[in-house]
């Protein structure tokens, strides 16, 4: 019984000191605000993902509730992550892609941290 609970103990332990990261599920009303961004952004573009792009996994820093990321999917595209800035109330895509999509773009190093698990950009 002792060994148990001093096992308990260090897995609680480990827990407390593990860092968690704070990003946070959109509201119903930002997933269909940043979709909605998603889906123009692609269209201004002239993209062919526009019309087949599928938003899910929309998460919100808790760090700056001004960024955001979504995972997107197309049929005639495939998969890619979207860094999105709220900037006067509207959700906008500032990067789309499948690598350091959070680099160049002026996001926060701690909010790339939260987001995206890190702050490894080349530029």
């Amino acid at each position: 019984m002792r060994r148990f609970s001093g096992v308990l103990v260090a897995l609680a332990l480990l827990g407390a000191a593990a860092p968690a990261l704070a990003e946070r599920p959109a509201s119903p009303a930002e997933k269909a605000a940043i979709t909605k961004a998603i889906k123009r952004s692609l269209k201004q573009q002239g993209s062919p993902a526009a019309s087949t792009v599928r938003v899910s996994s929309v998460k919100v820093s808790t760090k700056n509730g001004h960024w955001a990321i979504a995972s997107v999917h197309a049929r005639n595209a495939g998969a890619a992550s979207v860094a999105l800035q709220r900037r006067r109330g509207a959700w906008k895509v500032r990067n789309l892609g499948t690598a350091q999509v959070q680099c160049g773009i002026g996001m926060p190093k701690a909010v790339q941290k939260e987001l995206f698990g890190s702050t490894n950009c080349r530029d």
